[in-house]
């Protein structure tokens, strides 16, 4: 029997290289978490009574 030497994952070996298509798609999917991720901050910072204020205080001066 002979012995199999593992690979090394994480080597340039181990690792295949990525298409074009499966870059841009992971690009467009990181672009399209991080406007989620805002709007997701956003919504819970204006929850909060100092952002309110802010918002309200921007509002009635704009008016």
């Amino acid at each position: 029997m002979a012995e199999q030497t593992p690979q090394k994952s994480g080597t340039a070996e181990g690792k295949r290289k990525m298409s074009l298509a499966e870059k841009i798609i992971r690009i467009v999917f990181k672009i399209v978490l991080g406007i989620i991720l805002l709007i997701a901050v956003a919504a819970l910072l204006i929850l909060t009574p100092p952002v309110q204020n802010f918002i309200k205080n921007k509002a009635t001066t704009w008016l």
